[in-house]
């Protein structure tokens, strides 16, 4: 009982328990882990394990919305692509018109010009004949054309003109030279208000 009273004593026993104990508890952990079996092919559990119509019908409908939702990028790509070339084709169309315009103004102003050259040398050299020649040729000649050249003269030749114009008597078969003098006078009309307004 002495053995037990001693402070060295009871410090040993208490030492000799604990090293027992642990050790005791160490080899029991060392035997568990050599009981478990290795499986690196099994599977974690499933958190959802159970399946229901519903689900199955929302999963279904999920596919089939993603689905339709591609073929719809796939079809407006596709109306993108379309209306891209044809907004460049209205493009190509738009330059191509303005440029046959823009042509098309400096061929008409060119014939203007030189239409009036002409024009003006044709009223020069008919303002020096005696109206009842300058008569006979207008007589002949398309009354657009002749109302272009009158149009050039001064007022005196033109009023001789149609004054020698109302006299002349017609061809068997050809309208009243006063009808055509009628005509050409309004024809004069219009092209000196044209002349004064150009477009």
């Amino acid at each position: 009982m002495k053995i037990l009273t001693s402070r060295w004593s009871l410090a040993i026993l208490a030492m000799l328990i604990y090293v027992g104990t642990s050790s005791l508890l160490i080899l029991k952990e060392v035997g568990k882990t050599k009981e478990l079996p290795a499986s690196p092919t099994e599977r974690p559990p499933k958190v959802w394990s159970f399946k229901t119509q519903a689900v199955d019908e929302l999963i279904a409908e999920l596919h089939n919305e993603r689905e339709r939702m591609t073929e719809e990028r796939k079809s407006l790509e596709t109306v993108r692509g379309r209306f891209t070339s044809e907004r460049a084709e209205v493009e190509q169309v738009r330059d191509e018109i303005k440029a046959l315009r823009d042509a098309l103004d400096q061929r008409i102003i060119q014939i203007e010009e030189s239409e009036l050259k002409n024009l003006k040398a044709l009223s020069i050299t008919y303002s020096t004949m005696k109206p009842a020649a300058a008569v006979t040729i207008l007589r002949e000649m398309d009354e657009t054309m002749a109302a272009k050249i009158l149009a050039l003269m001064k007022p005196d030749r033109i009023s001789a003109i149609l004054e020698e114009m109302s006299k002349t008597r017609e061809k068997s078969g050809e309208e009243a030279m006063a009808r055509r003098a009628v005509r050409l006078s309004d024809k004069l009309r219009l092209l000196q208000a044209t002349k004064k307004n150009p477009s």
